[in-house]
């Protein structure tokens, strides 16, 4: 008996030795923006987890087979607020004892989400026990090593990453922008657009949905606070901390496949290459034509006022992302509402945006021009529609559209110049040092650049189209966690996948971005340039070290 007994003690030992060695830590749960959700995909998993062959990865989004979401946001703060579907990665290290994990969604409705202390939601059948929702590969296998989706998650990784709330925020907006921009959407709609009408007032908590033209996707507006206490529980708002990540440019994009029409070419040349937003001090009806193109008047005039012969204006058929995103922020305050346009904007005609109308979801005739104004929900849409042939420039003759780049959002576009093309922006290249043609660039990776080579206009100062991404997390300085994983995503940039342009120096010698923008009072934060705070979507482009002189505050562009 004694023996039996000596025997169980150590079965007993031993196995509470085996679970502690495999217990679940969630390392970080990030939620936010878009743009680099692939590149901390694969910094996590190379550098962090494991890499290929040790590592394990899982993405998924839509919904799955019994409806639901496979992810989502569930923000508990009101019963009014609806759960929010993302786009979801989910990365654990050999024994599944450290867990990461990133759900794309709007930037607006990533700082919501993670101020408002919103919780990441799994649908069951992702889970080993359950099955039947395998991995979607998203995250495509070149850059992690050759590695793919594992067919399921493991129940104890499920169970640690479910109902668990965001530790991480990744967002193209500071959050003072990110505020304004959701009380501006919420706003009662006005004539000169600083209210879009997607509420009674700043104050709304829980707005008007927000359509897309192609599907079912919904965004919703919703209050939320970065500071003070939060407007629906009173509950104080901890102290948070936030490192810039690196710099994304904004990219036009249009389909060429009507060749009399955005596909015109003249002397072997494409007609339609280049956007505006100057002033033109000689001709006034050539100034701002970005800004009246997508205010309205929808005309291919707007992108080249001299059309050779035998061509003649067409209209433009403009596809438009939700106003909670931080690409139509970027946009809508680096090229339709800046200093110059104050009034101007592409929400422009678009109306009062009442649910079952062609202003919501967005389908509706422009002012003029003959063109049509329609509502993408996310970069995936508003570039390539539903997914089924319906939407999107992938898919519409005429159409044009904005996204933050990255290899993986233009890759549906990319070396088929004679059906697709990218654009300049006052003569400047987003991309490369010459434009050529306006080819849409691939990447099969790893493919690497020379440090301080990509994206020569960024670094130069020249582009004015650009966000720069931020890395947030409760407390008064950054979650080592989330820090390691920053640096990281920024040591990788130039040798696996370079899609954007490290803020800081890395140890391959790239100096990084060399520029910052002017920041200036916004949500009733003061500005700072050198610790980074207040607005600065939209303000001036000034070189580095930063500085907080008067000439160097408070500018927009």
């Amino acid at each position: 008996m004694k023996h039996l007994e000596k025997f169980f003690a150590v079965a007993v030992v031993a196995l509470i030795a085996i679970t502690s060695a495999q217990a679940q830590t969630l390392m970080s749960q990030g939620t936010g923006s878009s743009g680099v959700w692939q590149a901390f995909g694969v910094a996590t998993f190379n550098d962090v987890a494991g890499g290929a062959g040790s590592a394990h990865i899982f993405t998924t989004k839509g919904t799955c087979p019994d409806g639901n979401n496979c992810a989502q946001v569930h923000d508990g703060r009101s019963s009014q607020i609806p759960n929010q579907a993302g786009t979801l990665y989910i990365i654990w290290n050999s024994d599944a004892s450290e867990v990461w994990t990133y759900v794309q969604v709007d930037t607006i409705i990533g700082n919501r989400s993670f101020f408002g202390g919103a919780e990441l939601q799994l649908d069951n059948c992702l889970k080993t026990s359950v099955g039947g929702c395998p991995g979607q590969q998203l995250i495509p296998s070149g850059p992690i090593g050759g590695q793919t989706d594992a067919t399921t998650v493991p129940d104890a990784v499920w169970n640690v990453v479910n109902n668990q709330k965001f530790t991480a925020l990744f967002s193209e907006l500071r959050p003072e922008d990110a505020l304004a921009e959701q009380k501006r959407v919420v706003s009662v709609l006005n004539t000169n657009l600083t209210g879009l009408g997607y509420g009674t007032g700043a104050t709304t908590l829980v707005g008007t949905p927000i359509l897309s033209a192609f599907d079912s996707a919904t965004a919703v507006p919703v209050a939320f606070a970065f500071t003070g206490k939060d407007p629906f529980t009173h509950v104080a708002i901890p102290a948070w901390s936030s490192v810039e990540v690196g710099a994304f440019p904004m990219v036009w994009v249009e389909n060429r496949s009507n060749t009399n029409g955005l596909g015109a070419k003249s002397g072997g040349n494409y007609v339609y290459t280049d956007l505006s937003d100057k002033k033109n001090t000689k001709i006034a009806s050539q100034s701002y034509r970005i800004e009246n193109l997508f205010n309205g008047n929808c005309t291919s005039s707007q992108i080249n006022p001299t059309i050779p012969a035998p061509f003649s204006a067409v209209p433009v058929n403009l596809v438009l992302r939700e106003p909670l995103s931080g690409t139509m922020t970027t946009a809508e305050f680096t090229e339709f509402r800046n200093a110059g346009n104050t009034t101007k904007s592409q929400e422009g005609g678009v109306g009062q945006p009442t649910t079952g109308t062609s202003a919501n979801p967005l389908n509706k005739a422009c002012t003029s021009g003959g063109g049509t104004k329609q509502r993408g929900i996310g970069t995936g849409e508003v570039l390539k529609g539903n997914g089924k042939g319906v939407g999107g420039v992938l898919n519409v003759a005429d159409s044009l559209a904005y996204a933050f780049w990255s290899f993986g959002n233009f890759a549906s576009f990319a070396g088929n110049a004679a059906k697709y093309g990218y654009l300049t922006l006052d003569g400047v290249d987003p991309l490369q040092a010459t434009y050529t043609n306006g080819t849409v660039p691939s990447c099969t990776a790893p493919c690497g650049v020379a440090p301080n080579t990509s994206f020569p206009h960024l670094r130069d100062g020249t582009y004015r189209s650009y966000t720069i991404v931020r890395a947030i997390s409760f407390g008064t300085t950054l979650d080592p966690n989330l820090q390691n994983l920053v640096t990281n995503a920024q040591n990788d940039v130039d040798t696996i996948e370079p899609d954007f342009v490290s803020f800081v120096a890395t140890p391959n010698g790239d100096t990084g971005l060399g520029h910052y923008r002017s920041h200036f009072t916004a949500s009733g934060v003061a500005p700072n340039n050198v610790t980074d705070k207040g607005g600065d979507v939209g303000g001036v482009i000034f070189p580095n070290p930063p500085d907080n002189l008067a000439i160097h505050l408070n500018k927009k562009q």
